[in-house]
């Protein structure tokens, strides 16, 4: 009965105290086992779908040996790749709350991918302090709907470029709604200034944009 129900709205299973999160429970969407916080889907709903997007441009034309994914959730990406696009590289997760890991391990079974190593630190502490490069960096790190200023500031772009390798491939994720006109051109004149070829995938889910930014 609950799968059926859960397509007229989200039905809540279980609510989790997390200090970094407001609000942070599982629920059943759509017939399907998600993670929110408030009314924001943060793993394995409308944003997987949103990156998806993303990673099939990407993924279309290229076979990365190696990624680096910067804000792992409950690991729906690590989904992805796996079980959507088939990708068996190497997968370095960065998440800084415990228990978004912790969740991803007992509630989502994120283990039974091979390959994945899980890190808890912020994303910019990561790339600053690495010296890994990676083939593939996702970035989709969010604070309910916005991005903390410290992943929007040159310093932070420039240890993303810094980590890719020659050739590798950016994906940075952002909403619409709460990214600033002065924090869309601060990137944008950033990563074009930096000789990247630099593609915005506009309104994808009609919430989001994704940066492509190919070295």
């Amino acid at each position: 009965m609950k799968h059926w129900l859960s397509y007229l709205g989200p039905i809540r299973l279980k609510t989790v105290d997390s200090s970094l999160h407001n609000d942070l429970h599982i629920a059943l969407d759509s017939g399907k086992k998600v993670l929110h916080s408030g009314n924001v889907n943060y793993s394995y709903g409308p944003l997987q779908q949103i990156l998806e997007e993303g990673l099939r441009r990407i993924l279309t034309n290229s076979s990365p040996k190696s990624i680096l994914l910067l804000g792992m959730a409950a690991g729906s990406v690590i989904q992805s790749l796996r079980e959507k696009f088939y990708v068996s590289a190497p997968i370095t997760a960065v998440e800084i709350d415990p228990l978004m890991v912790e969740i991803a391990q007992t509630e989502f079974q994120i283990g039974r991918f091979p390959n994945v190593f899980i890190h808890i630190n912020s994303a910019e502490n990561y790339v600053g302090q690495s010296i890994q490069p990676f083939d593939l960096i996702i970035v989709d790190v969010f604070y309910h709907q916005t991005i903390p200023t410290t992943c929007l500031e040159t310093s932070f772009f420039d240890s993303l470029l810094k980590r890719c390798n020659p050739g590798g491939t950016i994906l940075f994720n952002t909403f619409r709604e709460t990214l600033s006109a002065q924090h869309r051109k601060s990137m944008i004149d950033f990563f074009q200034n930096n000789h990247t070829k630099l593609t915005i995938l506009e309104n994808v889910g009609s919430t989001n944009d994704l940066f492509l930014i190919q070295l």
